[in-house]
């Protein structure tokens, strides 16, 4: 009968997942104690899977492309149990039977070196599945077979999937299937392009079709290779040791032992007996010994040869590269115009609106410095849209998209062509920048970069429509050797790095975080008490800035007051009737009267009037006023409020800030460029004893250190995993920090800014050459596959960037609640003033803030809050420089301390998780003096620059 897989089936025999599922009662299908689970609710498929079917292949195969086309949005994902790899399983129905797919990670071979590799050895030989469907690359069909063959070995018979089909088409390469198919018997072989959905059908008929494989012991396929004489002794040595009954072929268990002393993830004596351990490994050492490398490489060598001898049967390379045309239907002018179209009013609209502004003419101040995407899609959305149009504007629209409209129809992949036109927009904006950069030193500003970025942006888009999509597999090949090359990798790297700047930095740390904070989330702007024994000084117009707002209370009887909002416009308070005034107090009922005037009467003790910008938090402190209980309403929208410090960090300006990283990861991760980065960081990490492979957990660090922790497991080494995490917790801000720490620089001047800059990139490279020498320990050798570059899919693109924003709502979220709750409490019980009045005299003598205006107090507060959540602290110092009232020196060293202070407890917690909580107060022992010490030298350096 076929099996439930509402729980996970393991061999009484034999476990491969050795650790967690010694006792074979885990639930490896769902989330077991301890274990991170993500679930997707967009639907459900009623029942429990009957049949279980994995997918195999190596990284960068397009494996989660055919996942996805297999199993929609019904997936589930979860840790391994005893391991932090992800597993993503899905339920689909292929005929008449409910099937439960699994995307096993990557792997490129069944001998483990990394955690990923062994998760999909035990996923392969430790649970039952009933169909196993590998995705191969079609353009490198060598490296396909030799993870094809070991699946061979186990005596599963398999549906070779070759994805991709599109790029081997467009290097020349044709395989014919069927002499493919003949080669390995046991094995069905398709072709597909999983983007596109050509050939998956294939794929779900195998699924349809397969037969139930029992659980008895099996053969390896016919077309397994077959080794010489000495090794195939040796091999029937080791299985004969092993257990009759195991759910693969004894041959391949007994060959994994063989190969096993590569990597710490070899098979354990006690699981596999401690006979056939040591037969394995005194037959191993006979082998090394005789044929002069070790048993792993001895056997790929011979797997590899076997694989070439495959291809050269049934590969063919023509002499020029095929265009698509002939396999891919070419998009209609319909479509070519609905996707061209809003692209070319987009770039129109953007580049219209800016030469409105410059008018032609020489500026001192650049006349586009509050001009961003927030402002081209108000105008998109005004009734104004089709009217004031500048001669320029129109034209760029005209041409813009008729040359888009060609380039969407000669493209062939009508999705794909979207990426040929942000790249046009991309390139004509750089050319822009780098003109109007030119201009910002000269102080001098003009309209020529605007005209020279369009020109340069519809020449693109003319080279591309020209070049239609027979060219691409040249240009990927063009570009991916490029991003490595020693000329023009930087250069390129300059250039990724500047638009993820402005993606990040500048739309979701600026205008993103700007409008959800202030215009849905919204804050108090001005507040004054109406109780009659309360002062009503209305605020200084000396130390106001233009934009300000202050409300004034004017006496009208003996319970009757006038409040009057007033905002500060060229350099003095006048009323403003636009203002919203809201009154608070159960006794007291107000009355709007013109010019913004709002007569307040009745009971006004107790009562106050607020300025409100946004809506949600308006609305959350006006029911919790209402419900009229000061303990519930201080803990929910106080000062250290659940939802005006807790829900707003964590969703106004952090969320939109997490959610622009990572889509622009996930670009970088889809589009083959961060290996690339990898091998330009790795001539630069080997300085301090890492290699290019940690740029990943740095890259990643950038969006949350603490996620970043975790994938410090891909470092080989004990070392290099130790000192990843350390400059993670020291150097790296997370996305949540990095939002302030944008916003602070703009309210600093450019020295402060480069004075951060050079501060925190010294002590990654200082602090890691020293723990370079001196962590005990060996580096590791630095191996990364380096797949071509391609167009991604924006339909991958966004469930990633869901994922992992789910991952933030889910784990990090309740964090900053933990933490502004902890801050209540602190506060309530007057604790927090005890605790940041104690750091004050080190902030005062050693950073160097002044006592007047208590600012040093509040720096104080500042870091102790960061100790809780960082971006807490740097949310601080943001509002004191927004006030005013830090010097560009103060918020030089306020960054520098605040970015190298101790991370915040959740990544602590993390490091003692990963670490030992030893290493974990050793680390936080050395970053509090280290992060005070080097900003006392900024201080110092600031003092004696000012003579």
């Amino acid at each position: 009968m076929p099996r439930d897989y509402g729980s996970s089936w393991l061999s009484s025999n034999m476990t491969f997942n050795f650790d967690s599922l010694a006792g074979g009662t885990t639930d490896a299908a769902g989330p077991a104690a301890g274990v991170r689970s993500k679930h997707s609710k967009q639907g459900v498929i009623e029942g429990k899977a009957r049949y279980r079917a994995l997918l195999v292949g190596q990284p960068n195969v397009g494996k989660s492309v055919v996942f996805g086309a297999l199993t929609g949005t019904y997936v589930t994902v979860s840790n391994y149990p005893g391991t932090t790899v992800e597993v993503t399983r899905g339920t689909s129905r292929f005929g008449a039977e409910l099937w439960e797919i699994v995307d096993t990670p990557g792997t490129h071979n069944l001998v483990p070196m990394t955690e990923d590799e062994a998760v999909t050895r035990d996923l392969l030989v430790s649970e039952t599945h009933d169909a196993l469907v590998q995705i191969g690359d079609a353009k490198n069909l060598t490296r396909t077979l030799l993870l094809g063959l070991q699946l061979a070995e186990l005596g599963i018979p398999f549906c070779l999937d070759l994805n991709m089909l599109d790029e081997a088409r467009g290097r020349g390469l044709t395989i014919d299937l069927a002499a493919l198919e003949l080669e390995l018997p046991g094995i069905r072989v398709n072709a597909s392009t999983a983007i596109d959905g050509e050939g998956l059908d294939a794929v779900r008929d195998y699924l349809a079709g397969a037969v139930k494989r029992g659980a008895a012991a099996r053969d390896p396929l016919s077309c397994a290779p077959r080794f010489p004489d000495d090794v195939e002794a040796a091999i029937a040595a080791v299985a004969a040791e092993l257990e009759p009954a195991l759910p693969v072929a004894k041959r391949a268990i007994a060959t994994m032992l063989l190969g096993g002393d590569r990597g710490a993830f070899a098979l354990p004596p006690t699981r596999v007996g401690t006979k056939a351990t040591a037969v394995a490994r005194e037959r191993g050492a006979a082998l090394a010994r005789a044929h002069g490398v070790p048993v792993f490489a001895l056997l790929s060598r011979l797997r590899l040869a076997r694989a070439q001898s495959i291809v050269r049967k049934v590969q063919r390379r023509e002499e020029a590269a095929r265009s698509n045309a002939g396999t891919t239907p070419r998009a209609g002018w319909l479509t070519a115009a609905a996707i061209a179209g809003p692209a070319a009013l987009l770039s129109a609209l953007a580049y219209d609106g800016a030469v409105a502004r410059t008018h032609g003419t020489v500026a001192t101040a650049d006349p586009l410095a509050d001009y961003g995407a927030l402002t081209v899609v108000e105008r998109l959305l005004s009734s104004g849209v089709l009217s004031g149009w500048t001669a320029p504007g129109l034209a760029v629209l005209g041409v813009a998209a008729c040359l888009g409209a060609v380039l969407v129809r000669r493209d062939g992949h009508a999705r794909g062509s979207i990426w040929k036109l942000a790249a046009a927009f991309a390139g004509g904006w750089t050319v822009y920048f780098v003109l109007s950069a030119c201009e910002w030193l000269r102080h001098s500003y003009t309209s020529m970069p605007l005209h020279a970025g369009a020109l340069a942006g519809l020449a693109l888009l003319a080279v591309g429509a020209r070049m239609g999509d027979r060219k691409d597999a040249a240009l990927s090949t063009a570009i991916g050797r490029a991003a490595t090359h020693p000329a023009w990798g930087p250069p390129i790297l300059g250039l990724v790095l500047l638009l993820a700047y402005k993606v990040v930095g500048v739309f979701g740390a600026g205008t993103a975080v700007d409008f959800v904070e202030n215009r849905v989330f919204g804050g108090v702007v001005a507040r004054v008490s109406l109780d009659p024994g309360a002062p009503t000084q209305p605020r200084d117009e000396t130390t106001a800035a233009d934009g300000d707002v202050r409300l004034v209370v004017t006496p009208d009887g003996a319970s009757r007051v006038i409040v009057v909002g007033q905002r500060r416009r060229l350099g003095r308070f006048t009323a403003d009737p636009t203002l919203r005034v809201d009154v608070y107090g159960r006794g007291a009922f107000s009355t709007r009267r013109d010019s913004g005037r709002v007569a307040v009467e009745g009971s006004l003790r107790g009562a106050e009037a607020r300025v409100w910008t946004g809506h949600l938090n308006r609305w959350a402190y006006a029911f919790f006023a209402w419900l009229g209980v000061p303990f519930v309403t201080a803990l929910f929208v106080g000062p250290y409020g659940l939802i005006t410090m807790g829900i707003t960090y964590a969703v106004a300006i952090v969320l939109p800030v997490v959610a622009t990283f990572f889509f622009v990861f996930s670009i970088l991760e889809d589009s083959g460029y961060l290996p690339r980065l990898a091998v330009m960081a790795n001539r630069l990490l080997r300085t301090i004893g890492l290699n290019g492979r940690a740029v990943l957990p740095m890259v990643l660090g950038l969006g949350c250190d603490t996620m970043a922790t975790l994938t410090a497991r891909i470092m080989e080494t004990r070392k290099e995993r130790a000192l990843v995490t350390l400059l993670l917790a020291l150097g790296i801000p997370c996305s949540s920090q990095l939002s302030v720490i944008f916003a602070l620089m703009q309210r600093t001047s450019r020295v402060a800014t480069a004075v951060w800059l050079v501060v925190v990139v010294a002590t990654i490279l200082g602090v890691g050459w020293v723990a370079a020498r001196v962590l005990p320990g060996e580096k590791g050798d630095f191996l990364l596959e380096m797949p071509p570059i391609r167009r991604p899919v924006l339909r991958n693109l966004v469930a990633k960037t869901m994922a992992r924003i789910e991952w933030y709502l889910k784990e990090a979220v309740p964090l900053f609640l933990a933490g502004t709750a902890l801050l209540f409490v602190l506060d309530a019980a007057h604790l927090l003033g005890l605790i940041h009045r104690a750091g004050e005299p080190i902030v005062h003598h050693m950073l160097g803030f002044t006592r007047d205006g208590a600012v040093a107090d509040r720096v104080s507060e500042a870091l102790l809050v960061g100790f809780l959540r960082r971006d807490f602290g740097a949310a601080g110092l943001l509002a004191m420089a927004g006030a005013g009232r830090l010097s560009p020196a103060d918020v030089a060293v306020s960054m520098v301390t605040i970015t190298l202070f101790i991370p915040c407890i959740a990544n602590v917690f993390m490091i003692a998780k990963e670490r030992g909580w030893k290493v974990a107060f050793a680390m936080s022992g050395f970053i509090f003096p280290y992060a005070v010490l080097v900003g006392a030298l900024v201080r110092v350096g600031f003092r004696l620059a000012a003579g």
